[in-house]
């Protein structure tokens, strides 16, 4: 009986402390907490924002992204990496950036307009590339590691805040990108826009 009741009365206790938890968040209308923080985010991209475009992640909502690099898809026109593809920021200095971008498709070509900050506020000087391509016999995706394998490098100038990369399907490169930071105005637009973003 005196395990019962002390079983009870813990039950109880815990029942309080949950009570309590659950008025100290209460929320208002909106769906913000009273702490003022606003709403709760389920997804977490803090990890997968440091390590694909090589800056820390904003602070709260609203915060300006301080990025290094930022990806676009060339044929969908749209902001982001492609489909099947992948980026790792995996080297920073304050004058350059290395990035590695893998096609993970084995049958479509991927196009990614790689931009030097986050609003094109940087500039790239020249780039070093060295990229490794997998032959695909067309039956067996899963037998790449028996695949032949062809490795290239190369370098050329760039000059300027996009860089567009063509990656054929099992493709990997590594581009070591030279940077001049801070040099252009920040802005909104994306590659095909020029200069100024469309206002509308």
């Amino acid at each position: 009986m005196f395990i019962r009741l002390r079983s009870v009365v813990a039950l109880c206790v815990l029942g309080a402390v949950v009570a309590l938890v659950v008025a100290g968040s209460a929320t208002d209308g909106l769906g913000a907490s009273s702490v003022g923080y606003g709403p709760p985010n389920p997804v977490i991209v803090k990890a997968l924002v440091q390590t694909t475009m090589g800056t820390p992640a904003t602070l709260y909502n609203g915060g300006i992204l301080r990025a290094s690099v930022r990806y676009f898809d060339a044929q969908e026109g749209r902001p982001g990496l492609p489909p099947n593809v992948a980026a790792l920021v995996d080297d920073l200095s304050a004058d350059r950036v290395g990035v590695q971008l893998v096609n993970t498709d084995h049958s479509e070509t991927a196009r990614v307009i790689v931009q030097s900050g986050a609003y094109g506020e940087h500039s790239f000087t020249d780039v070093k590339f060295d990229g490794t391509a997998h032959s695909y016999d067309g039956v067996n995706p899963g037998l790449r590691v028996r695949a032949e394998k062809t490795v290239s490098s190369d370098c050329a100038a760039v000059n300027g805040k996009h860089l567009a990369v063509t990656l054929p399907p099992m493709t990997a490169i590594r581009l070591d990108c030279g940077l001049r930071r801070f040099v252009n105005d920040p802005s909104y637009s994306f590659p095909w826009h020029g200069e100024k973003p469309p206002i509308e």
